[in-house]
């Protein structure tokens, strides 16, 4: 206590004494803590209903004060912020069975609660089990008149009668086909199973407490879920949604063992488990615990609950920092735990409830922040000030491909889909104007030269599920995008591996002519088999030598924009007809190991000269070349924590050949589905679900990796040594074999459900403030810059961007204001600011400027015998970095 007086007094010093606008006490600043609590299973008693029989009221009075059941008022308000609880859902506590009257006026009543609260309180309906079918219209009235979120239900009748007969099945009906949630919490054994089953050689007291708390709730509720699963409630009500309390009543500890016992032939239990079942903690706030149940559950079926007041508010918030402080949950997962899987399970619409963004503040003035933590025994104390952060810009790109299922196939079947019309430019055109009324920066367009043939050994299912193919050429839409946009830049994938330089150089010159300075080259090494056999190539060139071929690539392409022509070349001069100076303009005279080529470069320097570097490789080889050529880099990963590592490494690399590394832009792949409300965005999709191609994703992992996962087991843990193929994506296999918090393993099983929708990275649903808080997230853990927003449907996806998520960055300041940039920019200069056209002088681009430049040694002047003499190596060294002169060893 002494502490915690000497903190603040710290605290009101440093208010008086710093020329500070704000203070800050805040023991948790930067601990991973969830953003808003929904707290389920939070108690009240409803006066008219009373506490049951005799059994039950030992079992209240065994946990202290049950006056504070009563008060749905301010002092539960309090209780609730004084444990940061947003929200509480109400329900009546077990009362034993009552009558269809008595469940109409307890439903009365807490509606009357909610109403008076309603940002701060949800209720359960309690229903008349003992009568079903009144039982099932109780519900329709509670849920769709007075605006209850489901029920809670008394895991037996009073004489112990489970729900295993179809007479009580009218009640699990009504909950399907309204879509909400059966809460089934346990109630206390009926008196002769209490005497035979609990009494015993001690006191009654503990006879109690075995029958309730102790042993005997959960292993009875666990029992009934089974006597339901075995008797077909899940079979006949197949999107049936139940929520067990107390980290799942038992049950996650027997799923294996249940399922070989094949107590029912239509489904296994660990698939009702995984699609109908809902878990919350219900005050059982044991990390221990928490931690087994995370190994069989996924976290976004586990749900916040306390148990109040039977459990305190302040003990669920010590229990979230324990989970902040030993680093096991994600924010994503902190998040889906402490409230969205609640919302979306619940159709609680998070928009009327306060945000904290503690974790991603950014201050405009100097702020003091005073920590104190504690171990439990002792308190440290600290503090710092802030500095002052303006919050960065986030970059967005539309990302396309000129295909009908990019990396969601199967969506084509959505009638409000338009993929399949992408062979017409009337879609090009539409979504160009949809994406400029929109500030998108670029239209990102990916681009693949052969078909997938991994899965199954056969190019069929890739055929026949429209998985990224058939292709058409990326290029032929720009010009018409171009003059229907101002602003809107448009990225675009071509490979060195397939073309000559010259011709490559010619084509983006006239695009970046056609565009005045808005056009992106995304640079790919292409490895995949069947592209190689369309050119009558056998097989692609090693991984890291592809790389080193890139390298020899870029820097004739360099010769050819940056150094072939003056910027005094074009001299217009009518009276000696003569329009160019043929001396400003020099031939090129590359001899190197991969490409030979003497000539002057034939287009006329465009706007950007070079256009606007894009490049996708993170695997070693790929980060060097990145390292050293390109502007912005497209990384993919289904966490942040796994592209962090990655982004500081390229960083780091380029900080080493002398460039700025956050001169270098980061944009990660971004599907989002968004609503008005985030129970609009999980309505679309499961829409997207319903159209998804399972097969199709499948296909497109297994051409990237080189796995052919039709041959594994649903659970087997995927890793490298999977793949067959020599030539693969090395940044696809490591993200989907690279473990984290968010995909702890990566298996068939996990794969199907990723590659469906989305594909490389993140599905990010919900509302616009949701799936800014998202993005947000991985803007700050990752370190990126941007996002290439993939889309689900198109151009529905984009439209819900440009109306719904642009907006709410904006007042978030995080994306430009209207017209806060100068139309008519190059895609360089809206990136890094007007008057940078061109290439910035830290780039390795600008040693090849036409003032500068200086021809090199032929190759094979430099190469004596099978390695480069000392004095081609002294020659080339300043010019090329080492892991090239590596490669050419």
């Amino acid at each position: 206590m002494a502490l915690q007086i000497l903190h603040r007094l710290i605290l009101y010093i440093a208010t008086l004494l710093l020329p500070l606008s704000a203070a800050i006490l805040d023991t948790d600043y930067n601990m991973t803590l969830p953003r808003r609590l929904i707290a389920l299973e939070e108690h009240t008693s409803i006066e008219s209903l009373g506490i049951g029989d005799s059994l039950r009221q030992a079992i209240l009075k065994s946990f202290g004060d049950i006056e504070l059941l009563r008060n749905v008022g301010e002092g539960r308000i309090a209780a609730m912020d004084e444990g940061h609880v947003t929200l509480q859902v109400l329900s009546q506590i077990s009362v034993g069975d009552t009558t269809v009257a008595g469940c109409e006026a307890a439903n009365n009543e807490l509606a009357t609660a909610v109403r008076a609260h309603p940002n701060r309180f949800r209720s359960f309906a309690v229903l008349p089990m003992a009568h079903p079918v009144e039982a099932a219209k109780e519900l329709e009235r509670a849920v769709q008149h007075l605006g209850f979120v489901g029920a809670l239900i008394d895991n037996t009748l009073n004489n112990g009668t489970t729900y295993d007969d179809e007479k009580f099945w009218p009640v699990f009906e009504a909950a399907e086909r309204l879509d909400v949630p059966i809460y089934l919490h346990p109630s206390p054994p009926p008196p002769d199973r209490f005497e035979a089953e609990y009494q015993g050689n001690y006191d009654d007291s503990v006879a109690v407490r075995l029958a309730s708390a102790a042993w005997g709730w959960h292993v009875n509720t666990g029992l009934h879920i089974l006597k339901l699963y075995a008797a077909g409630l899940f079979s006949r009500h197949p999107k049936l949604k139940i929520i067990l309390g107390h980290n799942g009543e038992l049950l996650p500890f027997f799923i294996d063992r249940i399922d070989r016992q094949r107590l029912n032939a239509e489904r296994n239990f660990t698939e009702v488990w995984n699609t109908n079942i809902w878990v919350t903690v219900s005050g059982m706030f044991t990390v221990r615990m928490f931690e087994m149940l995370l190994k069989v559950t996924n976290v976004d079926r586990i749900m916040y609950s306390v148990d109040y007041p039977f459990i305190n508010n302040n003990a669920g918030w010590n229990f979230m920092k324990e989970l902040g402080q030993k680093g096991i949950l994600s924010q994503k997962q902190m998040d889906d735990f402490g409230y969205r899987t609640a919302a979306r399970l619940l159709k609680i619409d998070l928009a009327e409830f306060p945000r904290c963004t503690r974790q991603y503040e950014r201050f405009d003035v100097p702020t003091l922040i005073v920590v104190m933590s504690s171990n439990g025994t002792r308190y440290s104390i600290g503090w710092y000030v802030t500095a002052v952060h303006p919050k960065k810009q986030i970059l967005l790109n539309a990302f396309d491909m000129s295909t009908i299922g990019h990396l969601s196939p199967g969506q084509w079947k959505d009638p409000n889909d338009r993929s399949t019309t992408k062979r017409r430019l009337d879609y090009w055109i539409d979504l160009a104007k949809v994406l400029e009324k929109g500030d998108i920066n670029a239209l990102f367009l990916a681009d693949t030269y052969g078909g997938y043939d991994t899965y199954n050994n056969s190019l069929d299912d890739c055929i026949r599920r429209a998985a990224q193919w058939p292709m058409t050429d990326p290029t032929i839409p720009i010009s018409a995008m171009a003059a229907v946009t101002k602003n809107l830049a448009f990225g675009i994938t071509a490979s060195t591996s397939f073309e000559p330089p010259f011709l490559l150089a010619k084509r983006f010159s006239t695009l970046d002519h056609m565009t005045q300075g808005r056009v992106a080259w995304n640079i790919v090494t292409s490895w995949k088999k069947a592209a190689f056999k369309a050119i009558g190539v056998d097989s692609p060139i090693e991984h890291d030598q592809r790389y080193v071929q890139a390298d020899e690539y870029m820097r004739i392409l360099y010769k050819l924009w940056e150094g072939s022509w003056s910027d005094k070349a074009i001299i217009a001069d009518k009276e000696n007809d003569a329009y160019m100076d043929p001396n400003l303009i020099r031939t090129i005279k590359h001899h190197g190991k991969f490409y030979h080529l003497e000539s002057r470069h034939i287009t006329d320097p465009s706007p950007q000269r070079t256009p606007f570097l894009f490049q996708a490789g993170t695997s070693p080889a790929g980060s060097q070349f990145a390292a050293t050529h390109a502007e912005a880099i497209f990384v993919s990963a289904h966490s942040p924590e796994v592209l962090k590592p990655k982004i500081a490494n390229i960083r780091k690399l380029a900080a080493a050949q002398g460039r700025d590394p956050q001169s270098i832009k980061f944009f990660g792949t971004f599907t989002p589905i968004i609503g008005r409300t985030d129970n609009e965005a999980w309505e679309k999709y499961e829409t997207a679900k319903k159209h998804a191609s399972t097969i199709g994703g499948l296909v497109l992992f297994s051409g990237w990796t080189g796995i052919d996962i039709a041959k594994l087991p649903l659970d087997k843990r995927i890793d490298e040594s999977d793949s067959q193929e020599a030539h693969k994506v090395t940044s696809m296999m490591s993200a989907f074999t690279t473990t984290s918090k968010e995909v702890p393993e990566w298996t068939p099983r996990v794969v199907a459900e990723k590659a469906a929708i989305g594909g490389l990275g993140p599905v990010g649903v919900g509302s616009p403030a949701t799936v800014a808080d998202e993005m947000e997230r991985w803007i700050h853990e990752a370190d990126l810059d941007g996002f290439n927003v993939a889309y689900v449907t198109t151009p529905g996806t984009f439209e819900d961007v440009v109306e719904l998520l642009i907006p709410e960055l904006r007042r978030r300041g995080l994306y430009p204001e209207k017209g806060a940039k100068k139309d008519g920019l190059t895609i360089r200069e809206k990136v890094y600011g007007e008057g940078q056209s061109g290439v910035r002088s830290d780039h390795v681009a600008s040693g090849y400027k036409y003032d500068v430049y200086q021809e090199e040694v032929p190759w094979a002047e430099r190469y004596k015998g099978k390695g480069m003499s000392d004095n081609a190596a002294d020659e080339v060294r300043g010019a090329l970095p080492e892991w090239v002169l590596e490669g050419l060893r």
